[in-house]
């Protein structure tokens, strides 16, 4: 099963959410927020997938906004 998660990717680190769509809206299942110096939008995507994959999370629906790369 594919999970959703939304991420805030930023040089300032990386905040994500895993979360589920109910019939009253979106439940957020856990959070995620991992504070790091990131220096490019790859360094910024490796981060992204260490954190998830520290977390367990193997296969996702990626909704990802990213800010202040150039």
């Amino acid at each position: 099963m594919s999970r959703l998660i939304g991420a805030f990717v930023s040089p300032r680190g990386v905040s994500a959410i895993e979360y589920r769509v109910t019939g009253k809206g979106i439940e957020v299942l856990r959070a995620f927020d991992n504070p790091a110096r990131i220096g490019s939008e790859r360094q910024a995507t490796d981060h992204l997938l260490r954190i998830l994959q520290d977390a367990g999370i193997r296969k996702a629906s990626l909704s990802i906004a990213i800010r202040g790369f150039g």
